[in-house]
């Protein structure tokens, strides 16, 4: 599997409590800050890199599959990556 490098991303650093513009490479499923070997780039210059947020508390009151496929893409734009009814 080809490695993706996220190039000029600013980066939330919990240890310095400010954002960063950094690099951050992603192979094999995993995360990394530095990577040797080929990788796919992608610019991000301007924008920020933000992880997965999970809400384990969520009421899905309706049902269907348009409705899964909308809540799913409102979630993604709020950067929920993972919901549990």
């Amino acid at each position: 599997m080809e490695a993706t490098l996220l190039k000029n991303a600013f980066v939330y650093r919990i240890e310095k409590g400010e954002y960063e513009v950094m690099d951050v490479y992603i192979s094999g499923g995993r995360i990394y800050t530095s990577f040797e070997g080929k990788a796919r780039e992608i610019d991000l210059k301007g924008k920020y890199l933000m992880p997965g947020f999970f809400d384990c508390h969520v009421h899905l009151t309706w049902s269907g599959a348009e409705f899964f496929f909308a809540l799913t893409e409102i979630f993604l734009y709020l950067f929920i990556s993972t919901f549990i009814d």
